[in-house]
């Protein structure tokens, strides 16, 4: 047992760790049993096209991970732009112990990374439930635009949203127009 725990630490690597940890762990049918988990893991994550590196000997600060234990990195990034893990048990003092996962993320990170968007808004006001609507907004984000969808009741000041454009009704359609300050 002492061996295959400092051995641990120094499992880490391409999938190549796993027939490394079998041999360490081949007394141990919980560590096997996790250990075979683990694999089908990575096996979905690299279906996936997804590139995986596995430290073994993985601890983290917070003691409440019951399971699988992840970081997701930025290529040349040393800081994780995502950390996360399995727990189970957390829920219990609430009367609701399911199995969950969680993560957390670097929003500034996250947010550096999305496409500048033009200057100005398109201020929708529209109900979603309209099939046109949503399909026209729909089609603007995905072109790039912001569009910000105009509450009801509320004052929904162009200026205030940053708005220099509003989406209208013009027939069967949907049109931007500009708007005048």
């Amino acid at each position: 047992a002492a061996r295959a725990l400092a051995a641990l630490p120094f499992l880490d690597g391409d999938t190549g760790v796993f027939a490394q940890a079998r041999g360490l762990l081949a007394d141990f049918p919980d560590a096997t049993e996790a250990l075979a988990d683990l694999e089908r893991l990575v096996s979905v994550l690299a279906e996936r096209g997804l590139d995986v590196h596995l430290d073994l000997g993985e601890l983290r600060g917070y003691h409440y991970h019951t399971g699988c234990v992840f970081a997701a990195y930025l290529p040349g990034d040393s800081e994780p732009l995502a950390k996360g893990g399995r727990y189970d048990h957390i829920g219990e003092v609430f009367g609701r112990a399911r199995p969950a996962t969680g993560f957390s993320a670097d929003l500034k990170k996250l947010a550096s990374l999305a496409p500048v968007p033009r200057a100005g808004a398109v201020l929708a006001r529209g109900a979603l439930a309209n099939a046109g609507f949503a399909a026209r907004v729909a089609e603007l984000r995905a072109q790039g635009e912001r569009v910000v969808l105009a509450l009801a009741g509320a004052d929904n000041d162009p200026a205030e949203l940053g708005c220099d454009r509003e989406l209208v009704s013009a027939g069967d359609g949907w049109t931007l127009q500009s708007i005048s300050s």
